[in-house]
């Protein structure tokens, strides 16, 4: 027998990489939410078409990893979606208040910095006259982060205000004929005669 030699070619196809990522939800929180993904080796990192989202809304982003010496490259297109949040009213206040007559106009303003893309508007608001008033501020989202909000309330009282009267003392000659009067003034300006 003779002895003989013979080569072979010997293939090793490159592994498939896997990405594992699901799709998220969240709710509107004025944070960043990120989406995350795990492979299946180490020999390269994944990467992010985008990714830490804030506001409300819903989001597409694709997560892949390049072809390495042992593995293949793949991707992954995951969602993500935010939901509109309930506002808290964080740092703001809408209080009574209580006011005497100056014929003047009275007001009550929501005390406290609104967040970007808030807008108020105020019912009942800008009394001049005594009595008992419910002030409305009527909060609009212009982002869409925010489920409807509740009106504000709050209760302006304008109280009535003392009269002061005046007038200067007389002297005179009785006359059964004769009607005798002082005239006073009002610090409302209101002139008034009293007989007798």
């Amino acid at each position: 027998y003779y002895s003989t030699t013979k080569d072979f070619k010997v293939t090793i196809d490159k592994a498939k990489s896997v990405i594992i990522a699901e799709n998220m939800t969240a709710q509107y929180d004025g944070n960043a939410h990120y989406v995350s993904g795990k492979l299946n080796h180490n020999d390269a990192g994944i990467e992010y078409s985008d990714n830490g989202f804030v506001n409300a809304g819903v989001y597409t982003v694709e997560i892949s990893v390049i072809e390495t010496k042992n593995y293949t490259s793949a991707s992954v297109i995951v969602t993500v979606t935010i939901y509109s949040g309930d506002y808290d009213y964080a740092g703001l206040s809408f209080s009574n208040s209580t006011v005497v007559y100056d014929g003047k106009s009275h007001s009550i303003y929501i005390n406290g910095t609104l967040p970007q893309g808030m807008n108020v508007k105020y019912e009942n608001n800008g009394m001049v006259n005594a009595g008992t008033y419910q002030v409305k501020a009527i909060l609009t989202d212009t982002t869409g982060n925010y489920k409807e909000i509740t009106p504000l309330t709050a209760t302006l009282t304008i109280l009535q205000a003392e009269t002061k009267l005046s007038a200067e003392s007389i002297k005179d000659v009785y006359d059964v004929n004769k009607v005798h009067y002082i005239t006073g003034y009002a610090d409302n300006k209101e002139s008034y005669r009293s007989y007798w």
